[in-house]
């Protein structure tokens, strides 16, 4: 299978329309990047009366998804710099966020509990939480085997986060899928 694009890896599109993501939504995308894969979309989708929170540990990250949100006129993209990892790392107040959105970041967490409590303090209640990671498994593409986080270690983990799970599925060829809760 030949990819031309990021989706082909997931197709952001399809993931909004699983999760049920419309129109007033305020979303966070924790770990964003800097191609705003699901930030735009996002942005798209939630329209003038939600908000994109694209929030990384870079701040050139967010550098590059400002001047881009600019040139495409979606002022609902607000960059915000966080660490994940830290309680009230992430500079945005509690309860904030309709949805979490966690992609291909859990890999790079060095405190994945502390990192589940932060998203928990991002949402409000009744939130979800949407983790879409790389299998498991050897790949050509994507993180070591050994830095992969495995669906039911990322199941677990929310769990102990007081989130529960609601939905798992197959997010593209390399990747899982899986929605939480907050309890």
């Amino acid at each position: 299978m030949r990819l031309h694009t990021g989706t082909g890896l997931i197709h952001p599109d399809r993931i909004l329309d699983r999760v049920g993501i419309c129109a007033g939504h305020d979303v966070a995308d924790i770990g964003c990047g800097s191609t705003g894969h699901f930030v735009f979309p996002l942005a798209k989708r939630v329209g003038a009366d939600g908000r994109v929170f694209a929030v990384d540990i870079q701040r050139r990250v967010l550098d590059v998804l400002r001047r881009v949100a600019l040139q495409e006129q979606l002022f609902n993209v607000e960059p915000v710099w966080g660490d994940a990892d830290r309680h009230r790392g992430i500079r945005l107040e509690d309860e904030r966020v309709d949805v979490a959105f966690v992609v291909n970041t859990l890999s790079s967490s060095k405190q994945p509990l502390d990192f589940v409590t932060e998203v928990a303090r991002l949402l409000r209640p009744n939130g979800i939480a949407v983790v879409l990671d790389w299998h498991a498994t050897e790949m050509v593409l994507g993180p070591k085997k050994e830095l992969r986080v495995a669906q039911e270690t990322t199941k677990e983990w929310f769990e102990r986060g007081a989130f529960t799970l609601e939905d798992e599925f197959t997010a593209g060829p390399y990747h899982y899928g899986s929605v939480f809760r907050k309890s």
